[in-house]
């Protein structure tokens, strides 16, 4: 199975990054690196269980920061005052944040693309 990466703006206390991150529809929680996490300043929430596919998982450490950015569909604009994520190896972006900003991924075409916004109009074509 292809994977399907994205670029995200991630938006810290200190500074802002794009990077590309991993579009994880089966994944609730995004995921960010020690380094990213430092780079753009953010607060540790501390260590906490999530819930993961297989059940409830061993602590892991969890980050805050105030957005996340999309194709421009910011975070903060969407609901999402904060976005957490979870410590470790890679960049993921998690379901959460995309259902958030209205973002889909094509498994099959290994393409993301963003969801028209507007409320669908039986009137139109």
């Amino acid at each position: 199975m292809g994977e399907t990466y994205l670029p995200v703006t991630f938006v810290g206390e200190v500074q802002s990054v794009e990077e590309f991150a991993l579009a994880d529809t089966g994944g609730k929680h995004c995921q960010i690196t020690q380094e990213l996490a430092d780079f753009i300043g953010i607060e540790t929430v501390g260590p906490k269980r999530v819930v993961t596919y297989g059940g409830l998982s061993p602590e892991v450490q969890l980050v805050s920061f105030p957005a996340v950015v999309v194709g421009g569909r910011d975070t903060r604009r969407r609901g999402l005052h904060r976005v957490e994520a979870v410590l470790g190896d890679h960049i993921i972006l998690g379901y959460e944040v995309m259902q958030a900003l209205r973002i889909d991924v094509s498994v099959a075409r290994h393409q993301a693309f963003l969801i028209n916004p507007r409320p669908f109009d039986s009137g139109t074509c």
